[in-house]
């Protein structure tokens, strides 16, 4: 018992500092992996980082999701858009919850680079630039 009462603290300390770093990336993009998918949403590990939140399905848009346990994926039913297990997405961390040790991310627009798995620099978590023609004088 006092063994597991150990693991269970080592892993309390571990979820806590996690969010404690998170706490800095508010706002920022990063990309990962499907790591689990439930019937309210899936959970992204992202890549460099190891740490793990969750997307919740009332983020994936306006489509009603279903939870198809035998394949791990959630299924779009209008859009026929599938999230599975294993599944590289990008992602922008939204709340972290220092009480619960719990970690919120939204998916981002555009697509997870396949070939590249490094997170998102510092030039992709700042406001984009609306591209155009600047007047002179």
């Amino acid at each position: 018992m006092t063994e597991r009462r150990a693991d269970d603290a080592t892993r309390d300390v571990e979820a806590w500092l996690k969010c404690f770093y998170m706490r800095e990336h508010l706002g920022s993009v990063f990309v990962g992996t499907v790591s689990a998918v439930t019937s309210f949403g899936m959970f992204v590990t992202l890549d460099d980082l190891y740490v793990e939140g969750l997307v919740h399905v009332s983020e994936l848009g306006k489509d009603y999701f279903r939870f198809d346990a035998t394949r791990h994926q959630l299924l779009g039913e209008r859009s026929g858009q599938s999230f599975r297990l294993g599944d590289r997405v990008r992602v922008r961390v939204v709340r972290v919850d220092m009480e619960s040790t719990k970690i919120d991310f939204v998916l981002q627009d555009e697509p997870a680079p396949v070939e590249n798995g490094d997170a998102a620099t510092a030039s992709e978590t700042a406001p984009k630039k609306k591209k155009g023609k600047q007047k002179n004088g």
